[in-house]
Parts: structure tokens; sequence; C-alpha cells
């Protein structure tokens, strides 16, 4: 049987030199490294002061009621081009874990080769003891290698891919969530300009009213053409306002449709949007506290910044001394007949220790690069924060806004009214000008589109606070 004799001392002298040379490795310093903030840090206990109501749920557009909506969104995630980049990504930071796992295990491969071979008269050794012509000759071996992780490359390398993968799977999920947002967002420019358009026409109403009577004051001899001819050309802007918003509206269709991995013709299907009315506003309770686990793009931006922790753990490492073991067995012979003779064994195995004792820099400036990607990413994380306060801050005031501005333009809406009628009156009574009807016209015409714009705005803010609260997305971190 095959044996193979080390010498005792062998161990204690590979630890000791490995030890020794440890020594001689120069890691830079670095000064304080970029910090993560946290949620406490932010003042927002008056931003987000507000009557309680609950979390979006994952499927938070069904609460509009519109079976549209939800169509265009459902498509949208089976047939945007965004979903599929993002999936693709997922596997991607998949393979790469998988990769960096494999480092951890022995790598096992087998070698073998058959051959004819001839060698030389003039090798050195007498041409006698050497074969004459070409000679076969074969070799067959299992070769094993392992790194030896002390000082955790590796490991931290892994963990780099780890939280590669689930950012890769918390960006797909703001991937879900900024297309489910867009198209409710591009939905809600359709139930505004559909609003503007019924605005539009109760405008062309009005001037037509108005056209008809100074029409018939103008037969009467009781008012001059300028007048009527100004009268028509305020009618005509008003129906020019009309055909811009029907352009408007095929246009957002057709954003629509793209926005839903679409085609053209599915604008054509789209219809005049059916939203029912909204809930009241409120913000849930303990928005600061629990905003990170909600937001994917919060989350992903943490799950990145430990990546690149994990990098400049790994790029440390490399200051130390590298130790392979390594091994191989199998049969060598020249001759195939003595192939599978126990003299044709061959075998070797040990460690290999390499260090780094002079390389011009390249591992301090690695280490550095790799220092600096991790402060970019800890202050990137820590604009997300700050973008995702500002968001839910900004909707938040402009819903409270919303309420207060409704109610106004509502008192303005009916005043306008009456004082139009009163102009109208008077007018016919002919003891006011033509130029106070036409004001109190344009009074009322502006009222009523500002009225419609502010009751469809409420739908556009409450898409904008389900975006900033993170659409229903809940990792329980």
């Amino acid at each position: 049987m095959f044996k193979v004799q080390v010498p005792k001392a062998f161990p204690l002298a590979a630890i000791s030199l490995t030890l020794f040379l440890t020594g001689c490795a120069n890691i830079p310093d670095l000064d304080d490294l970029v910090s993560f903030r946290s949620m406490s840090s932010f003042e927002t206990t008056e931003s987000f002061s507000s009557q309680k109501t609950e979390w979006p749920t994952d499927e938070w557009w069904l609460a509009y009621g519109d079976p549209q909506l939800d169509n265009l969104i459902q498509s949208s995630f089976e047939k945007s081009p965004d979903i599929a980049q993002a999936a693709a990504r997922v596997r991607q930071a998949e393979g790469l874990a998988q990769q960096q796992g494999s480092a951890l295990f022995p790598e096992v491969t087998g070698n073998g080769f058959i051959q004819k071979s001839k060698q030389s008269y003039y090798n050195g050794a007498p041409a006698d003891f050497v074969p004459h012509g070409f000679q076969n000759a074969a070799r067959a071996t299992l070769d094993i290698g392992y790194q030896l992780d002390f000082w955790g490359k590796n490991r931290n390398l892994l963990d780099a891919a780890i939280s590669g993968k689930k950012a890769a799977e918390l960006q797909a999920a703001q991937a879900r969530l900024s297309l489910a947002a867009s198209i409710a967002e591009t939905y809600s420019q359709l139930v505004q300009q559909y609003a503007a358009l019924d605005a539009a026409q109760d405008a062309l109403d009005i001037r037509g009213k108005t056209a008809d009577l100074i029409k018939d004051r103008f037969d009467e001899g009781l008012e001059n053409a300028g007048g009527y001819d100004q009268q028509l050309a305020a009618q005509a802007s008003a129906e020019a306002e009309i055909e811009y918003l029907n352009e408007s509206i095929a246009l957002t269709k057709n954003r629509l449709a793209a926005l839903s991995g679409t085609g053209p013709d599915r604008a054509l299907l789209i219809g005049r949007p059916k939203v029912k009315a909204l809930k009241s506003f409120g913000l849930p309770d303990n928005v600061p506290a629990e905003l990170i686990g909600r937001r994917p793009d919060i989350l992903a931006a943490k799950y990145i910044a430990m990546g690149a922790a994990k990098r400049v753990d790994a790029a440390k490492a490399d200051f130390y001394p590298n130790i392979n073991l390594a091994a191989y067995f199998g049969q060598q012979s020249l001759g195939l007949e003595y192939f599978t003779e126990k003299g044709s064994f061959i075998g070797a195995f040990g460690p290999a220790i390499s260090l780094p004792i002079f390389e011009g820099g390249r591992l301090s400036g690695q280490y550095k690069q790799n220092a600096a990607q991790y402060e970019t990413a800890v202050a990137q994380y820590n604009a997300t924060l700050i973008t995702a306060l500002n968001e839910v801050a900004d909707a938040a005031t402009s819903k409270k806004a919303l309420i207060a501005r409704t109610q106004k333009t509502e008192k303005a809406v009916k005043a306008s009214e009456r004082a139009y009628k009163v102009a109208m009156d008077r007018y016919k009574g002919g003891l006011s000008p033509y130029l106070d009807v036409l004001r109190a016209e344009d009074g009322v015409v502006s009222s009523r589109r500002e009225l419609s714009q502010i009751k469809t705005r409420a739908f556009v803010l409450d898409v904008q606070m389900v975006r900033a609260l993170g659409g229903g997305f809940n990792s329980q971190e």
C-alpha cells in the first residue's frame, strides 16, 4: 500500500511561516467612513400629523374600482420589458452568488491524456537510456484544490453577492411598483383631461348661449358688430380648446398602451375612466418607523451598501497570506501496458502560500476604491431615505391643501355663477354693456374649469401617496 510520510514539524513550520509573513502586510488607514442615517435622526412629527389610515395593500389599484385600470396594470406585469429586465437581473445576481459560494468548497477535476511522444536523445541523459522512437504515453489524475479562507475573503465575497441578490429582488419589486404607479398616474392624467374636456364643452355651451343673445340684440340694432364678432371669436377659441383636449386624450391613451406593454391599437379600446370616490385623507401609524420596510428602493439601497461593506473586508484580506491546499493522485506510464501497474501510481499534496510584498500600491488602491464605493452606496442610501420622507411629506401637504382649495373654489364657482346671471339680466335689460357679460362669462368658465381640475387632482395625489408609502410592499424588516 502506498504511504506518505509527513514530517511532524511540517504543520508547525507552516503556521509559523504564515504568522511571520502576516507581519509584512501594510494595510492603509482609512478616515471615518460615512455611516447610515437612522430614521430617528429626522424630525417628522408635525409633517406627518393627520388622521390615521391603513397602509396600501399589495394590489392597491383595486381600491379605485375601475376594471379598465386593473387590466392595464395587470397587462404591464405580464408584457412590460421593464419587468422582464428586472427578473433577468435577479437571475443574474443568483448566478453570481452561486459562483461566489463555490469558492468555499474544494475543487476536484479529472485530467488525462493518451498520446504518442518521442524524447530527445540529447536532453542530458545517455542516449541508450532514452526510449527510441515514438512511444505510447498515458496520464490520468484526480486534481484537488482548496483555498483556506483564513481571512474570510471568500466568505465576504459570498455575503456581498447574497446582498446583491437581495438588492436585485428588491429592485424588481420597485420596478413593479414604479410601473403600476406610472400607469395609475397616467390614468389620473386621463381623468383630468376628460374633466377638462367637460369644462371646455360647458364653456362652449356658455359662449354659444351668450353669442345667441348678442346675435338677437345685434339683429334688433341694439348691439354693434364688434361685440358679436368678439363673442364668435371666444366661441371659436372654446372649440379649438376641445380639439386640443381630444388630441391630449388620444396621446395619453397611447402612453397607457405603451406602459401596459401593448401596441397602439390597444389605445383605441381605452374608454373614459370610471374611478370611484376616494376615501378621506390620512396617514398610517408610525410612518417614519415603518417606511424603511415598506419601500423597496430604500431596502435595495441598504443591501447594496451592505454588499459594498463586505467587499471592503474582502479587499482587506488580500493583504494577508493566501494559503491553498493542492493535491493530485493518479496513474502515469510510458507504454500503455504499464498504465494499470501499481508502480505507475503518482501523487503529490501540500500547501502553497503566497504573500504580496511589493505590488506598487495595487492592493492599497483596490482597498481605497472599495471603501469609496461603500461610502458612495451609504450616501445613496441616505439620499434615498431623505427622498422617501420628502415624497410622503409632499403628498401629505398637497392633500391637506386640496381640501381647503376645493372648498374655496366651490365658493368661487357659486359667486361667479351669480355674477354671470346678474350681468346677463342687466345686459338683457340694457342696463350694462357687453363687456360686463364677457367678464362674468370668463369668470364662470375659469372657476368651473379650476374646480374640475381640483376634484380630479385628488386621484393624482392619492396615487402619489401610494407610491411614496411603498405601494403595499412589506418586507417585515
